[in-house]
């Protein structure tokens, strides 16, 4: 009940745990762990900021000690300690890519006055490739991250 526009889930590749990540342009999304119990019922084992808007992908690094967060909007990607026995975070951001440097995003949000990034007409096209906007990492198998 506490997750606003969840956007993305990934199991853990080893233990009963899920990750969910909320998407807000407005604010930071928020990442949730959950255990995964036999019967199907979930128990949330934390919850940490993702540093960034629009959170839309989470992967892992090779060893599973770390959870990599991808920010559409501002276009950032975190890096998130772990447990490796649990799966629990185990600290707040560790690593953070910014490719703006710390520039504010130029392409307005829909609620303040900007075009629908839904929309594929020419000029929404043009606003939103004003910025960079991360969709995903995907790491190579044999040499990971």
């Amino acid at each position: 009940s506490k997750l606003i526009n969840p956007a993305f889930s990934r199991f853990h590749p080893r233990l009963n745990v899920v990750y969910t990540c909320t998407e807000n342009i407005e604010a930071n999304g928020q990442i949730y762990a959950y255990e995964l119990h036999s019967d199907g019922s979930l128990t949330e084992i934390g919850h940490v900021d993702a540093g960034g808007t629009s959170t839309c992908y989470l992967t892992f690094d090779r060893e599973q000690r770390h959870l990599i967060a991808v920010n559409y909007w501002d276009s950032s990607l975190v890096v998130i300690p772990l447990s490796k026995e649990t799966g629990e975070f185990t600290g707040p951001i560790q690593s953070v890519y910014d490719p703006r440097q710390g520039k504010a995003m130029l392409a307005a949000a829909k609620k303040h006055g900007g075009v629908n990034h839904s929309m594929n007409d020419e000029s929404t096209i043009a606003q939103r490739q004003v910025d960079p906007h991360s969709h995903a990492l995907v790491l190579d198998p044999f040499e990971g991250c």
